[in-house]
Order: C-alpha cells, then sequence, then structure tokens
C-alpha cells in the first residue's frame, strides 16, 4: 500500500494511505492545491495530480481515527546536499556556481531560458550564394557558380552548426541573474529541480518531535 506525505499550511504531515488522503479531502481539512509527494519520493505535486477528483464523490469506507497531526516528514539538515558537478553544488543553505554564491532563502525562483543562435548571417550567405549561382550559371561563370556554391553551404554549415543556449535564471531581491548557462536543456533542467527542492525543505523545516 502507498503511503503519502502532505504539506498543509507550512506543516509537512503524515504518512497518510491514500483513503486517508481521500478521507481529508473530502472533510475539507486538506485542498487539491495543496502539495503530496509519495513516500520514498521526491517531486511534491499537487493532491490534485495525485487524487482523481471523481474519487471524491465516491463514499469511502471507514478508516481507523488519525492522529491529530502525525510525525514530520523529515529533519531539516542546512548541509543537504541536492546536486553538486561541474563546480556548481545546490545545498538547502546556498547555491554555488563557480565564483557565484547565492543564499536559497533569497532566491524566490529559478527558469531555464532558451536563447536561439542567430539565423541572419546564415540566412544572407544562403540567400546571397544561390543568388550569385543563378546568375553565374546565365553568364557561364564557372568560378561564380563555385563561390555562389561555396556561401550556400557554408550558410548551411553554420545553421547546423549553432546550438541553442539555455541560461539558468535566478530570481533575487536584487532582481533577475542569469547564473549560468549550458548548451544542454537536461542538464539545466536537474540544477533548477535541485534548487527548487532546497527553496521547499528550507521553507518548511521541521524537527521530530
Amino acid at each position: 500500500m502507498a503511503y503519502y506525505y502532505v504539506n498543509c499550511g507550512g506543516k509537512n504531515l503524515g504518512p497518510y494511505s491514500g483513503a486517508q488522503v481521500v478521507s481529508l479531502l473530502r472533510e475539507r481539512r486538506l485542498s487539491l492545491d495543496d502539495l503530496g509527494v509519495e513516500e520514498g519520493a521526491e517531486d511534491w505535486q499537487p493532491l490534485g495530480d495525485i487524487v482523481d477528483p471523481a474519487v471524491l464523490a465516491v463514499p469511502s469506507p471507514p478508516t481507523r481515527k488519525l492522529p491529530t497531526w502525525p510525525t514530520p516528514l523529515y529533519r531539516f539538515d542546512p548541509n543537504n546536499v541536492h546536486f553538486s558537478s561541474n563546480g556548481i553544488s545546490v545545498t538547502n543553505t546556498r547555491v554555488v556556481i563557480g565564483a557565484q554564491t547565492f543564499a536559497v532563502e533569497n532566491i524566490s525562483s529559478v527558469v531555464v531560458e532558451r536563447h536561439d543562435p542567430p539565423t541572419l548571417l546564415p540566412g544572407l550567405l544562403i540567400v546571397a550564394g544561390a543568388c550569385i549561382a543563378i546568375f553565374a550559371i546565365g553568364a557561364s561563370a564557372a568560378g561564380a557558380i563555385a563561390f555562389g556554391i561555396v556561401l550556400v553551404l557554408l550558410g548551411v554549415a553554420v545553421l547546423k552548426i549553432g546550438k541553442s543556449t539555455y541560461w539558468l535564471v535566478l530570481t533575487t531581491p536584487g532582481g533577475e541573474v542569469r547564473a549560468c548557462s549550458s548548451r544542454n536543456q537536461a542538464d539545466a533542467q536537474r540544477i533548477v529541480v535541485a534548487i527548487n527542492r532546497a527553496i521547499i525543505e528550507r521553507a518548511y523545516p521541521r524537527s521530530p518531535s
């Protein structure tokens, strides 16, 4: 049987069985917007993505009486490492990117921005090369034809070589900061996930009773 932890009102609660989560939702002690995570997993999701809303309309069988508020999910560890690779590390207290250090408490959001390479220059090369080759064919100028073809091939090569750049953008009290970039979107997204985990753990610290 799967068990879940729930974050409600800034408190981490659980573990609950699936039936208990449904019961709490029916009693309005929880809402579909509250975050939940399956025991053993790491990604928190709205309960609306975990529980089928249609189930809430079906009466559930009686369940055992729930404790007032169960044991917290975890002990807050300020040095818990969520990511560490290529000079970048993310813990519950700080994000270190090369020579830059950001306090997690000062980061309100983090996103990945995609920047595509410019296409104007290779486009001009292709158009210019095609025009030169066409006019040269009419004039039977072999050298000009070859030059035009070279320009077209050069423009095509530049388009293929160019890759998108993915920037990690942090929102801090001082504004948005482009902290680092990568040509690999998956790598950038892994850092985003790590920082969001650190923000969540820091926002809802709990110590076991």
